[in-house]
């Protein structure tokens, strides 16, 4: 199975995005509540590691990056109002860097040829880890949409 060229590019530079909006914050407000809205920027930051590790790696019967706590931390369902700190999210970009880094040898290994289908609640089926990477690209996107919009409504 290969991975396009693509899906990567738009994974990486959504969380090269991200990043830069984590950069331009202070901790107080990557953890800031913003009233009607029910998850930090740094949650939204965290979840979308998170799925990504799920969707590619977890369907496709291969081992996590990270590690439980992470897991229940960001996880769908998970209180996007937990308090995260900074240390926190720049190790959760250093195992999403490694995880893209890897993932092509991985995929020209043939680790994700198996893949447990799987409903997002967006609505999408994914059949395939190639579908999973793109899709995640996709969920990246969106939670990206979210942390722009709650630095907006910061006012900064």
């Amino acid at each position: 199975m290969e991975i396009t060229s693509l899906s990567l590019r738009v994974l990486s530079v959504t969380h090269q995005n991200m990043l830069r909006i984590l950069e331009s914050l202070s901790d107080e407000d990557l953890n800031r509540q913003i009233p009607g809205i029910n998850n930090t920027i740094a949650w939204n930051f965290g979840h979308t590691i998170v799925t990504c590790q799920l969707l590619v790696l977890k369907l496709s019967g291969q081992e996590l990056q990270i590690n439980l706590r992470q897991l229940a931390k960001f996880r769908k369902d998970s209180d996007g109002k937990v308090e995260c700190t900074r240390e926190e999210l720049m190790e959760l970009s250093a195992i999403h860097q490694k995880f893209m880094s890897d993932l092509p040898q991985l995929a020209g290994a043939g680790a994700l040829n198996e893949y447990e289908a799987y409903e997002t609640s967006y609505g999408a089926s994914l059949y395939n880890a190639q579908e999973a990477v793109h899709f995640a690209g996709v969920h990246a996107g969106l939670h990206l949409g979210y942390m722009m919009a709650m630095r907006r409504a910061m006012g900064k």
